[in-house]
This record gives structure tokens, sequence and C-alpha cells, in this order.
């Protein structure tokens, strides 16, 4: 073994690889017809007993290095196994690095098809691989050899193994007899099948029987493969494994559990596209399946489905016997299979046509690959009823329930994932979806033994909050086809994107009626009442009775349950953030309905959140240069009497966005015509507060004239309300505290009317250009900076919380503490005030009161 030579002169080994190696994917080559001449057993080599073993998941290795190194390994080295793998292990100290550089190697070689010239060195690797390709040693010996010479402890299993070319009614295991090897790596026996990592597979069923039917989804066509390794068989899971190959030393299965020898024979053979998908079938599923009344179920899962961008599976029927001319098989516009998802299982019902024997294969692909074979399982019907009947309907590659069609139209979160809707005569049930753009779209039910008026008042649509609901009572017992339709494009035609079947016989149950708890049927009722809502502690309710109701723990009503659950209640924490315009309460809320599955569904709701946190962030920092100010700036401005127009401006529009009304921060002056006739007349009338004529006075600067009293009253008024607006101001700077308007801009929150934003603009608009650049004071060019900040930035997107989408409003039983509320100022109308000093004249002004919001606001006393 070591490589010795022989006398003949030894020639040039010619460079070939695996890469170019053309084996028929026919299936026979996936049982090793060979014998190992060279007897490679223990021969006394002391190993660890065999136990049963962890399964060791390497999916998420790399082993790229390891594989390029293996793989450009001279052949050269073939001459020697000391030579080659030294070359191959000696860098790793990891075994399991070591066994997968040898297994490697082993899969690029082309060693049943490779021309080997004479002389050829004995006990050497390539001497071996010449031997397999006469059928005089096998894989499963080879790698032991490599293994032992790498010190890696390596055995020989024998037993017995599934091909695709087995016959299904064929339970002789003799016939069935293969070997692989387990290493041992990281202190436990693992399994690996030499020869299956480098053989092809058939990669469709080889049965040529009268195709009945082909559903779901088939990709056709030949997958490009270069070099062969079938991972599948690279150290699987021994519970899996013991489906397919059998030992005949129990002890090597490395499997804790018990698999009798009949059961091993009867079930199916499953394809490697089985491990890569991971496949598992349910109900201790047969190759085989008898039936009497028609029906045959088949049930499996697929674990990884939810791993690939797309993800599909197909299916052909075929009937073996009878030929296509027969008339007792033609096909009809209608489904021998229905098949459906429910997460990720996937159930199939077969409706046998007559007495025969019927083959199904099932395929699957990822991410719009050629369509994989999975396995097939024959039945045998032995009896017909009537009830085993095709459906009116088949939705072909479609499928039945929610689909890739439903989502490409924005349909995302479906009430029922599952293709089937279980349903009573005369009861209601309500199929919900998330929109997330508007859908054009029609609903339709279908059944041949009802009026279509019948049908046509049997179901109703709406879209509400954002979801599209459609509510389905059917007038009596049977099988009802729901079709949603949208306009196919550049057309007026509508075309089915998702199909229900309503039934009140479970075809996941041979057809039989389920059978209930009246409690159970209870708690489900309540529950399917809850789920149409947006009340989160109904649907916990509902969830929990139906939990404590015993209903199974993979109940796919109380699952979708959960699910919605779920959902609301991160849509709610969305929209509380919101109503909260918190950073902190946004950045948590957004994040988390990021790294939900509902990112999708919530996608206007998270953009919404997250503009409205971008936009609170450049609030804040506008805030920033205002907190800079000093008090003794802010105290220069209101120390005017009467303040130059580009201060009073830019204060009364930072007022504005700050919520103050308009009104009680606006000017009235008269005109400057009527302001000179007027002036004189007031000179001559006693006032209550001499600051009201020395202030109008210095703003008029004009010559006296002297008129009545009734003409007295709207100048009169005007001054009132001059002087009221610029001391409210002056008493809204010389507020401290929170109240203080420092405070105030800090905590503002972009809470601004569309019609206030507009009326703060405009104040803007009436400062001359040159006062803005040279002649305002520090403190009222700081507040008029931030306002035109405020303004641009609102004008750009205004996120107020009376604009927010009401269909995006979620119901609760319980307010959220700490809830912002959004009340407006209560104040006067200073309209209707006015109003009443015109008709009622003045007795007195007192300027001294704050009112209840600690604003001071003259009092008006009526005669």
């Amino acid at each position: 073994m070591g490589g010795s030579s022989a006398s003949k002169p030894k020639q040039p080994v010619k460079e070939e690889r695996n890469d170019d190696e053309k084996l028929p994917l026919l299936g026979q080559w996936e049982f090793e017809a060979a014998v190992d001449e060279k007897d490679v057993e223990l021969k006394e080599i002391d190993y660890p007993p065999p136990e049963p073993s962890l399964y060791l998941d390497t999916s998420e290795i790399d082993f790229t290095e390891v594989d390029d190194h293996a793989l450009n390994t001279k052949i050269n080295l073939a001459n020697s196994f000391t030579d080659l793998t030294n070359h191959l292990t000696s860098k790793y100290e990891d075994d399991l690095k070591k066994v997968r550089s040898l297994i490697v190697w082993l899969s690029g070689q082309r060693i049943r098809t490779r021309t080997y010239n004479e002389p050829i060195d004995i006990d050497t690797p390539l001497e071996y691989m010449d031997l397999i390709k006469q059928k005089r040693g096998t894989f499963a010996a080879f790698f032991a050899l490599l293994c032992r010479a790498a010190d890696v402890p390596c055995v020989i299993v024998k037993g017995f193994c599934k091909t695709s070319h087995a016959k299904m009614y064929d339970i002789d295991l003799a016939s069935w007899k293969c070997t692989w090897n387990a290493v041992f790596i990281h202190d436990q026996w693992r399994i690996i099948h030499p020869y299956w990592i480098c053989t092809p597979f058939a990669e469709k069923s080889s049965l040529n029987g009268y195709v009945l039917e082909t559903g779901g989804k088939l990709l056709e066509g030949n997958s490009d493969q270069k070099r062969i390794f079938n991972s599948a068989y690279f150290l699987p899971d021994p519970e899996k494994f013991v489906r397919l190959c059998f030992a005949e030393d129990r002890r090597w299965q490395l499997y804790k559990g018990e698999l009798p020898r009949t059961d091993f024979a009867s079930s199916p053979y499953l394809t490697p596209s089985c491990f890569d998908f991971e496949v598992q079938l349910l109900n201790n599923q047969k190759s085989i399946i008898q039936t009497n009344d028609g029906f045959g179920i088949v049930e499996f899962q697929i674990k990884r489905w939810k791993n690939f961008k797309s993800f599909d599976v197909g299916y052909k029927l075929h009937h073996i016997k009878d030929k296509p001319n027969n008339p007792k098989f033609k096909l009809i516009d209608g489904a021998y299979v229905l098949f459906v998802r429910t997460d990720d299982v996937w159930t199939f019902q077969v409706r046998c046509p007559s007495v025969g024997i019927f083959q199904i294969s099932f395929y699957a692909s990822k991410n719009s690959e050629v369509s994989k074979w999975l396995f097939d399982i024959q039945i045998q019907c032995l009896g017909h009823t009537g009830d085993a009947t095709p459906l009116p309907f088949s939705p072909k590659d479609l499928g039945w329930g929610p689909n890739h069609l439903t989502e490409k139209h924005g349909l995302l979160l479906p009430s029922h994932e599952s293709g089937i809707i279980l349903v009573k005569e005369k009861e209601e049930v309500t199929i919900k979806f998330i929109l997330i753009h508007k859908l054009d779209y029609q609903v339709e039910l279908v059944n041949e033994n009802v009026s279509q008026w019948d049908l046509k008042r049997s179901v109703t649509s709406r879209i509400e909050k954002r979801e599209l609901n459609i509510t389905v009572k059917i007038p009596e017992d049977g099988e009802y086809i729901l079709k949603l339709k949208v306009p196919k494009p550049k057309t007026k035609m509508y075309h089915s994107i998702c199909v229900y079947l309503l039934t009140n016989n479970d075809p996941r149950h041979n057809g039989n009626k389920i059978r209930e708890m009246l409690p159970l049927r209870k708690a489900r009722e309540k529950l399917r009442y809850a789920v149409i809502g947006f009340d989160v502690e109904e649907l916990e309710d509902a969830i929990h009775r139906c939990i404590k109701e015993k209903a199974p723990s993979n109940d796919p009503e109380v699952t979708k349950a959960k699910q919605r659950l779920i959902y609301i209640q991160i849509k709610k924490d969305l929209r509380d953030a919101v109503m909260r315009r918190r950073i902190d309460k946004l950045d948590k809320a957004i994040q988390k309905a990021k790294q939900s599955p509902f990112r999708r569904a919530l996608y206007p709701n998270i953009r919404y959140s997250d503009g409205l946190r971008q936009q609170l962030i450049k609030i804040r920092d506008f805030g920033c240069s205002v907190m800079d100010l000093k008090q003794n700036m802010i105290s220069e401005l209101h120390t005017y009497s009467h303040p130059p127009t580009e201060v009073y401006e830019s204060l009364k529009a930072t007022y504005i966005i700050l919520g103050e009304k308009e009104d009680m921060v606006e000017v009235s002056f008269c005109s400057e015509k009527d302001s000179q006739q007027y002036l004189s007349v007031i000179k001559k009338i006693e006032l209550s507060n001499g600051a009201v004529y020395q202030v109008f006075q210095v703003y008029c600067n004009i010559k006296h004239k002297s008129y009545g009293h009734s003409e007295l009253k709207p100048i009169y008024a005007s001054m009132f309300f001059f002087q009221q607006n610029w001391v409210y101001i002056q008493s809204l700077l010389r507020k401290h505290g929170s109240e203080s308007i420092l405070s105030r801009i800090g905590a503002f929150s972009g809470v601004v009317d569309v019609e206030a934003l507009e009326k703060a603009k405009a104040c803007l608009q009436k400062i001359p250009e040159n006062k803005v650049a040279t002649g305002i004071l520090i403190g009222a060019h700081t507040f008029l900076s931030w306002t035109q900040s405020i303004i641009k930035e609102l004008e750009t997107k205004m996120y107020h919380p009376k604009y927010v989408d009401h269909d995006d409003a979620l119901e609760t039983r319980r307010s959220l503490d700490g809830d912002t509320e959004f009340d407006e100022l209560e104040s006067t109308d200073v309209k209707e005030r006015l109003q009443t000093i015109e008709e009622n004249g003045i007795d007195d002004v007192d300027d001294t009161k704050p009112n209840k919001n600690g604003q001071i606001i003259p009092r008006i006393v009526i005669n």
C-alpha cells in the first residue's frame, strides 16, 4: 500500500478529471455491481465500537479552500497512497477537513471512463481505480484505503440499498446489496457513501405509463452538471439515511431508533434532491398505497422551501396498464389530483377515476431551476365509490391557495394559506389579504349544482383598512371553487391568481368529515371571528381558548391566528410610535418591523415611520443653534415697547409654528388714511391705558383731527389688538422652564397645520431682504433661521397626526400608557371678540389676568 514500484518502466499518466466524464443519467449507475477483490476489511484494526451518532450539519461550513486544493491535485500523485494522502490531508488538523479533501479528490477522478496505461504499480491508488473500472473493486473499499493511509479511522459497512430502478413491489433485499463507509470524526462515527457521491442519479422517473394529469409547476430540461458531487451522502443524517441504506449489522446503522426490515423494504426510494430540500415523508408513507374507495393520500414535509427566493412543487399522474386510447380514461377538464400546501407540508389527494394501478411522481424546483425528481408513489385502486370524482376545475401550475402570483399582485399574509377551507352549510368564512397597493379584482364562486344567482349572493368582498376581505357563505354542502381574478396586462380579460376549494370534507383525511368536541368548535368560531378584526386582546383570548380546548399543536387556524396577532401588534407599535413622535420609539418599532417576516406587508407603514423619523432628526438638528442663545439675547427682544417689523414678524412666525393661534399674535392695524382721520378724536378720549395711545401715535406719526365717538370704535379696537398682541408675545418671551421659547423649540415635534404653516410663511415674507441680511438682532435672526428651516422641511413632507391614514388605525380595548394628546390650545376666537366689541362697546380693558393656560389675555368687560 505504500506504493512499491514494479520492474516495468512507468508511462506518464494522462491528466484526466471527472469534469468531462459523461455517465448517462438513466439510473443504472446507482447500483454498484462490483466486488472487492482486495477484500479490504478491518483486519485486526482496533477501532472504537459503533454507537448511535448525532447528525453533524455541515451546510454552513465553507469547504471552498479544501475543495479547490483537492481538485487541483496532480494525478501523478496517485502512484502512491502515502504521497497522495499526505498532499491531500497533511495541512489539516481537523479530521473533518481531511475526509472532505479525500472524498472531493475521489469525486474529481474519471475512474469509470479513464484510460489506464500499462503497466500500473501495484498497491497504488491508480491500480485500485483500474480495478473499480473492471468491477473488481468498490468505491467504499477504495475510500477506506485512502482514509487509513491518512490515519483516519474508516470501516466498510455492508447492507442493502434502494435505487430508482428497483421495483416497488420487489421486496427481496438479496438483490439490493451494497457497501458504504463510516468514518470516525469528532469522537463519533459518521456515514459517508462514496459511490453515490461520485455517481449521477436519474433526474426524472423512468415510468412510461399513460399520463392522466400534470400539475403544479414543472420546469422541464436537463441540469448542467460538470463535476458529480452528491453532497446529500456526505455525512447524512442517520435517521434519514436508514430509509435508503439498511446495514446488515444494525449497530453500523448509527441510528438510535428501530426500523423493521419490512418497513425499509416498503418505503419509497428517495432521490438526492430529497436530502437537498430536506423532504420528510409523513404518516409512515409506503411506496404502495391500496385503496378501496378511489382516494389515495400522500403527505410530505419540505423543511427548506422557505430558504429560496422561489420554490415550486409539481407532479405527474400515470395510469400503468391501460392504453391511452381506452375511452374510460379520456382526459376531462377537471383534476384527478388535489394538492395543497399548509406551511411546509404538502398534501396530495389522488382521485382514481376507476379501478386500476396508478403512479404519481413528485418534483420540486428552487429559484426557477430545472425541476428535480423527488420520489414516486404507486396507488392500487381495488375498489371505487362515486365520491372519488374529478374536481370541476384544475388550477394547473397555479396550484390551490396563495402562490407567487398573489404576492406579485400585492396580496400578502393570507388568512388561509392552505388551498382547502373547511366550511359548513350556511357557515360564514372570511378570507383576508394584506394589500400593499391598489388592486382591480373580481371574485367568483363556482359549483355546477348550484344556481348562478345563489352563488353570486353567497360571496361578497370589500377593501377595508388596507386589507382585502372576501366573505363566503355556501348555500349547501358540497365542493365549491373560489377564484380571485385580476385583469390580464393590456386586456380586459380577468384571470385567476388564487383558487380555493371550499368543502365540508377534508381531503387530508380521506374525505371523512372532521368531528370535534363542542367546546373546541365554539373556540374555533370565536377565533375565526377574532382573526377578521384588529382587536389584539380579543385575538389573544381566542387563541388561548383554542389551546385550552386542546387544538392540535400544528393546527393551521391557530398557527395563522398567531401570525396575524404578531402582525397586528407590530403594526400597532409602528402607529403608536408615529403618534408619540419620539425618535427612540420609532427606531425600536421600525427595526422590529424590518426584522419580522411581515416586512413586505408593512412596507407602507415602515416607509411612513422612517420618513417621520428622518424628519424628527432634522428638526432636532435645526434646534441645536437655537439652544445656544443666551438669556440676555432673548430679554433684549421683549424690552421693546414697539418692535421693528423684522423682530415682530420673526417672533410672530416662530410662535405660530410652535402652536400659538395666529389671531393671538397678529396686529390688525387700520389703514394709514383712517389713522390720520381718527387720531385727533382718540386724543380727546380718556383711556384706561396710556400705552395704547402712545404706541398707536408712534406707529401712525400723523396730524390730529377731531371726530365723533361713534367713529372711534373700529380704530380703538385696532389699537387695542395691536397693544394686546405685542404684550402677549412679550409675556410668552418672559416665560421660563418648560414654557420658555427655548424649551418649546427643543420639544417641537413638527406638528403644524397647513393653514398655520402658510400664515407663518406670510409673516416672513413681510420682512425686507436687507433687514434679514444686516439689520436684525442676533436673537431674532436665530428664531428667523429656525422658522425658515422648519417651513422648508414641512413643505417637503408633513407628518401631521390628523393626516395619518385612518385605514391603518388599530382598535384595542386598552389605552396605551403615556399616549401624547394633541389637543389644540383653548382660546376665544378673536374675530368673535371684535364683533362683540363693535356691537356692545368697551367699558374696561384689564391685561393683567392670565387664563387657565397661563396666557395673559386682556379681559373685556361688556356694558
